[in-house]
């Protein structure tokens, strides 16, 4: 931590995007701790990763229980005044209860949501791929489930939504906007094409300009219901 603070910190924060710091802790007052001392000129705000296994409920994710939400999410509002982003993990029944949750104990947004707990096993060996035996599934395959669960949590609460979740293509960008999403997260597609986002941001203007949209946030929760008839609203593919 001393280390981050003296000179990591100070040279993200020097760039021109905002600086969101993400932290992830074993308890409650582990999280309010990191959040207060990152509560410093240059952090613009702070995203915890409440998908993170919990010692005080016997290794269970905060996130997986609406009082545990709640009680780490007060923490964090109570030890910082900075925009608190709330992560939420996708291993959950109801996750808009959740949402409702962390939205009641002061989260300023939501981030729906971390990877999916997976397991895969050599058939060779008979043992399980991962050292820890399970693991968290990201990329393309999860975010239908994840796709669902923004629109579930967009429609169970008032904060912005930030989708997180398989988001490779302009196109998946799109489907999260139309969801509820306000904003997103790109990470496994980085690893295969580190110029990931930049595509996709250029892609979201050029996508807005062949429908004549004239804010990326219009789409933002635009899915219909019902199937279009007009030419005009039907969609349009990117050209190749």
């Amino acid at each position: 931590m001393p280390y981050f603070l003296d000179h990591t910190l100070p040279f993200f924060a020097q760039r021109r995007p905002p600086l969101i710091v993400s932290i992830s802790a074993p308890t409650a007052e582990g999280f309010a701790s990191l959040a207060a001392a990152l509560t410093r000129p240059g952090v613009a705000g702070i995203e915890a990763n409440i998908s993170c296994p919990n010692i005080e409920a016997d290794g269970r994710a905060f996130a997986q229980r609406c009082d545990s939400t709640e009680a780490a999410v007060r923490a964090l509002r109570a030890a910082t005044p900075l925009p608190l982003w709330v992560k939420l993990t996708p291993n959950v029944g109801d996750i808009a209860e959740i949402a409702r949750a962390a939205e009641a104990a002061g989260a300023d947004a939501l981030v729906v949501a971390n990877t999916i707990l997976a397991l895969s096993i050599d058939v060779a060996t008979f043992r399980p791929r991962l050292g820890n035996m399970m693991g968290g599934l990201s990329g393309p395959a999860i975010k239908p489930i994840v796709l669902r669960q923004v629109y579930q949590c967009a429609r169970a609460v008032r904060i912005p939504v930030i989708g997180c979740g398989g988001i490779a293509t302009t196109e998946d960008a799109v489907e999260y906007l139309l969801a509820g999403a306000t904003a997103m997260q790109v990470g496994t597609a980085t690893f295969r094409h580190p110029g990931a986002m930049p595509a996709i941001i250029d892609g979201l203007a050029q996508f807005c300009g062949r429908r004549d949209i004239a804010r990326v946030a219009e789409l933002t929760g635009a899915m219909r219901s019902e199937e279009a008839d007009e030419p005009d609203v039907a969609w349009t593919s990117p050209a190749a």
